[in-house]
């Protein structure tokens, strides 16, 4: 096992036993009708979204805080006797831990590649033309 799994690992039960903890936590201060908050069911869902969307960007850690959600959503399930979830749940732990997994392995067997820098030059460079000079676009032989 690597040191980047070991880690992933680690990020994902920094993420998901505090939650699961919070979750239960709460339920016992202040169970609401169901047995748990209220709030949770928004806080759950945010962060479910949040991390649709970052993995919608093309970032793998999107897949892995997902995945860290779910074991919040199963433990808000079974304070509120609500059963299915935990099965619903389960699935999509495995499925988001799987597209991590992958895109993972694509960035890692893939890296983007570095542009250098373009090369300075004034007379191009727009922020330092002056109305003296030759217009920009026509040192480049391009017409607007």
């Amino acid at each position: 096992m690597t040191s980047r799994v070991r880690s992933g690992i680690g990020v994902w039960l920094c993420l998901s036993v505090p939650l699961c903890l919070a979750v239960a936590i709460s339920s016992r201060t202040d169970p609401g009708e169901l047995g748990a908050p209220v709030y949770w069911t928004w806080a759950l869902t945010g962060l479910q979204v949040m991390a649709l969307w970052v993995a919608g960007r093309g970032q793998a850690w999107g897949w892995m805080v997902g995945s860290a959600v779910q074991p919040g959503w199963i433990a808000y399930a079974l304070l509120t006797n609500q059963l299915g979830f935990v099965i619903g749940c389960g699935i999509s732990t495995g499925v988001q831990l799987s597209a991590y997994m992958r895109a993972y392995s694509a960035a890692v067997r893939s890296p983007r590649p570095v542009r250098p820098p373009l090369p300075f030059n004034p007379q191009l460079d727009r922020r330092h033309w002056t109305p003296g000079l030759t217009c920009p676009h026509r040192l480049t032989g391009r017409d607007h």
